[in-house]
């Protein structure tokens, strides 16, 4: 999974080679997708591939597009409040589950998944298989900001079949694990 990253002025806190480094409360690599906020903190190039680690903050909101990575394993842990979380291996295991704060969830690669802000504003923590924290950056817009957007962006189909594209994320419209219309 190599891409080169786009850059943004304020992308400047990692180091981008394996080495000691602090970031302070608020920093990081901000990109706001739709009406969340996605903040890098550590990536695969600080990991020599390994993992790579994003927060993600967001409001009550719809379900994000059902999608699974082949190649990138995905965890959620979550912070504050409240996250939906649907799974499924489409090889017998399927789930549905709420998280809460404190809980954690492993989605081995290849999973089909999708979750859903349930509470007022959640804040979670990715530990994902390094490369694939840049697959979020993709679909968004890189901000200096740290704060949630007033309002949402819409989402751009392009840009998320370009980022699917590039990171080998497949995007699957056609699952729908709430029964609701999409």
């Amino acid at each position: 999974m190599t891409k080169e990253i786009r850059t943004h002025k304020d992308w400047t806190a990692l180091p981008g080679r394996p080495a000691p480094f602090v970031l302070r409360s608020g920093e990081g690599e901000h990109s706001i997708v739709v009406d969340q906020i996605a903040t890098v903190m550590l990536s695969g190039k600080e990991t020599g591939g390994q993992f790579g680690l994003q927060i993600v903050e967001g409001p009550r909101g719809d379900v994000i597009p059902a999608h699974l990575h082949p190649d990138a394993h995905h965890t959620i842990w979550v912070l504050n409040g409240a996250v939906r979380v649907w799974a499924d291996d489409r090889n017998g295991l399927s789930m549905a589950t709420t998280l809460e704060r404190d809980d954690f969830l492993f989605i081995p690669a290849g999973t089909l998944h999708t979750y859903q802000i349930v509470s007022g504003t959640a804040r979670m923590a990715g530990i994902n298989t390094g490369g694939f924290e840049r697959f979020v950056h993709a679909m968004g817009v890189p901000t200096g900001q740290k704060d949630l957007p007033v309002g949402p962006i819409p989402p751009v189909a392009e840009d998320y079949q370009a980022a699917g594209v590039e990171f080998g994320i497949e995007f699957h419209p056609e699952w729908d694990p709430t029964g609701a219309q999409r």
